[in-house]
């Protein structure tokens, strides 16, 4: 029997936190359990996350569906539990994240005005600790465009909790997550966006972000980030290359943006790390060109700087930043 929407959410080491994620999806206003499961797929976790998981299963076995697999990261979790999904669409829930008690209720109730929408962009919230901020704001509401219109009104942010996602669009468009890298939304988001033929808004704020002890990024950033964010580089290029000319320069935006979170973060990483990387960023000049014809002035420097010295870039920029 299909659902209406599969919640699917990957675990590893959050055993902290996932009582509180199943819960929120567990507890939800104005829904039936009927309409919706919620996919566990245990990552390969080496805590005590699953035995809790398994406590909520006793009490809720035909709304919680458990996945086992060996550890392969958040991509591969993500892509497990789409491909036994039977969800009309598909949420992906972060395990230490948690979402609003309403927000499935707003969810179903906007999808049945906005009917076979490929994309639902929702409201998020963002918990440091001690208290919520609002994030991920937008001002579409009433409206329903396209992929293409929404890159060129500036796109959508790459978070990938923050948008309900039709299942068979994402399986025509073979659209995954790319597995074995860090920061897989970036790579992942402006595909699904790109070929969205429908994107709706939802006026209501649905899930909750959890920054609780997170640190800058300089004092995080680890050499797995680095090329994480260079293999997103060099997808999202080979990507462009399969799309109109005239859309690719929307997307030199993000890759600037990306580079610039790259350069960012290098200066924490060791002088060996460091090597390894601009042996990389050598491979991948492309980028620098596309900077250059961003529209932010900014990026257009960088970029042209870049091209010309990338040691010198990096200096510059950790001078600069």
């Amino acid at each position: 029997m299909m659902k209406r929407i599969s919640i699917i959410v990957p675990i590893y080491n959050t055993e902290k936190y996932i009582a509180q994620c199943l819960e929120s999806c567990i507890n939800q206003i104005g829904v039936s359990h009927q309409d919706y499961e919620i996919i566990v797929v245990n990552d390969g976790t080496p805590d005590n996350s699953m035995d809790i998981v398994n406590l909520y299963k006793k009490q809720y076995p035909f709304l919680i569906k458990i996945h086992e697999q060996k550890n392969g990261g958040l991509s591969v979790a993500r892509n497990s539990g789409l491909e036994i999904a039977i969800g009309e669409y598909v949420w992906f829930v972060d395990s230490d994240d948690w979402i609003l008690e309403n927000s499935l209720g707003n969810i179903l109730n906007k999808l049945d005005v906005t009917s076979d929408v490929d994309l639902l962009q929702i409201q998020a919230k963002e918990f440091n600790g001690e208290s919520t901020d609002n994030i991920y704001l937008y001002k579409y509401f009433d409206t329903i465009m396209s992929g293409t219109e929404c890159i060129k009104k500036g796109g959508l942010p790459c978070c990938a909790v923050v948008t309900i996602y039709r299942t068979s669009f994402l399986k025509e468009h073979g659209l995954k997550f790319m597995s074995g890298i860090l920061h897989e939304d970036s790579e992942f988001k402006p595909r699904a966006v790109y070929y969205a033929k429908s994107i709706a808004f939802l006026n209501e704020f649905c899930y909750v972000v959890r920054r609780e002890g997170q640190l800058s990024i300089t004092s995080t950033f680890k050499l797995n980030n680095a090329l994480g964010l260079i293999a997103v580089i060099e997808s999202i290029q080979k990507f462009l290359k399969k799309i109109p000319y005239k859309m690719q320069r929307y997307f030199y935006r993000q890759q600037s943006l990306n580079m610039n979170t790259l350069l960012l973060g290098i200066h924490s990483l060791t002088k060996d790390e460091k090597e390894v990387i601009i042996s990389r960023l050598k491979k991948i000049r492309f980028t620098f060109l596309n900077m250059m014809k961003s529209k932010s002035l900014k990026y257009c420097i960088e970029g042209l700087i870049l091209l010309f010295n990338i040691r010198f870039g990096i200096w510059i920029h950790g001078k600069i930043r």
